[in-house]
């Protein structure tokens, strides 16, 4: 059983139920809620838990802003925090990573590799190691982003001229 408890921000009711009873019958304590700005209010009452899993899309305040919010106000113990969405396109993990976050999962992922994740980061913590993998993978998706668009625009101009 976790001592420290996992925050689970997730605006759908169906899904925050899901998540949270397959991570208690792991063995997990969770504290759900359905926004962010609720999220940030559990850090008050919890200062480290043991891992922030966050949607990107919620009402009032989103996940990105949540994850930003969170680091600022961590400081020198900062929790991992795990997105989980449904959007999946690079410049989204792009930007949860900017903002702090260390890991980002699909929901349409299976419930298994949801939980070899938080097993994962609950084992792991934070470190500096994390820090400098996430400053890896924001550069490679940079460097990507780059790629694509310089693609775009070689293929644009590669275009056969009209007869």
């Amino acid at each position: 059983m976790s001592v420290r408890p996992i925050i689970l921000a997730e605006d759908n009711d169906q899904l925050r139920r899901m998540y949270s009873d397959m991570l208690e019958a792991a063995g997990f304590s969770v504290m759900r809620v359905a926004d962010g700005e609720k999220a940030i209010g559990m850090l008050h009452k919890v200062s480290n838990p043991q891992l922030i899993i966050l949607d990107v899309m919620m009402p009032r305040m989103d996940g990105i802003e949540t994850c930003t919010r969170i680091r600022k106000m961590q400081g020198l113990h900062p929790s991992p925090i795990l997105f989980l969405s449904a959007l999946d396109n690079p410049d989204t993990v792009l930007e949860c990573l900017q903002a702090g976050g260390d890991d980002y999962l699909v929901k349409s992922a299976p419930m298994t590799e949801v939980l070899d994740r938080v097993q994962f980061w609950s084992r792991k913590g934070y470190t500096d190691a994390a820090a400098e993998r996430r400053k890896r993978a924001i550069k490679e998706l940079e460097t990507l982003a780059e790629e694509c668009a310089n693609f775009g625009a070689d293929h644009v101009s590669a275009r056969p001229k009209p007869w």
